[in-house]
């Protein structure tokens, strides 16, 4: 496989045709994941879906899901390229840990591992908490005080880039009337002058 025939991006409207009938070929709940289209990361290939994998992201928790690929004989590096990808979105949505219910040799490799009783109970809503889970940790869980910290800092910058882009605004506001005042301004004088210098026809 060339990887740069191959393509890794977020499923669009575009994909969902495809994503359906691989779903169903998989036996996956298709009116289910029809809804949450959104979560896969998809590996296509000249406009072809050939590899996919689902993340759900709840409360700094991210958990893969429906992972398939139509190319068996490229799983291993298809499987790499996805989890590249995911690893740097989960990242960027500062997540704390990912999980997968997968025994595939692969995630022990890039370091999951079983989780304890009381980790268990980090799962995303919804999920069993039967046996099977794999997880790794991304960052050190902050404590209560220091979230409600990070989110206060978080609405006082917002508050202020709002402000300052309703100062901008009234600033342009303020300018553009200017201009329109010395247009009109410009367009009076002209008549005026228009006026005292072309005789009046008799």
């Amino acid at each position: 496989m060339s990887p740069a025939t191959t393509q890794l991006r977020r499923a669009t409207l575009d994909d969902l045709g495809q994503l359906k009938k691989i779903w169903a070929a998989a036996g996956f709940a298709v009116d289910e994941l029809e809804k949450r289209f959104t979560e896969f990361q998809i590996a296509t290939r000249e406009g072809t879906v050939i590899g996919m994998c689902g993340l759900l992201i709840q409360q700094q928790q991210g958990l893969l899901h429906h992972e398939y690929f139509t190319a068996k004989e490229e799983e291993a590096e298809l499987r790499s390229l996805l989890w590249e990808r995911i690893l740097n979105i989960a990242k960027n949505h500062g997540l704390l840990r990912v999980w997968v219910k997968d025994s595939a040799p692969f995630w022990r490799e890039k370091q999951f591992a079983e989780p304890s009783g009381d980790l268990l109970q980090k799962l995303p809503a919804g999920s069993p908490v039967e046996g099977g889970w794999l997880t790794l940790k991304l960052k050190e869980e902050s404590s209560g005080i220091s979230l409600e910290r990070e989110f206060e800092l978080f609405t006082q910058a917002q508050r202020e880039e709002s402000e300052k882009a309703l100062k901008q605004a009234r600033g342009l506001r303020i300018f553009a009337f200017v201009l329109v005042m010395l247009f009109l301004a410009g367009i009076a004088a002209l008549a005026f002058y228009t006026f005292i210098r072309v005789p009046l026809k008799r």
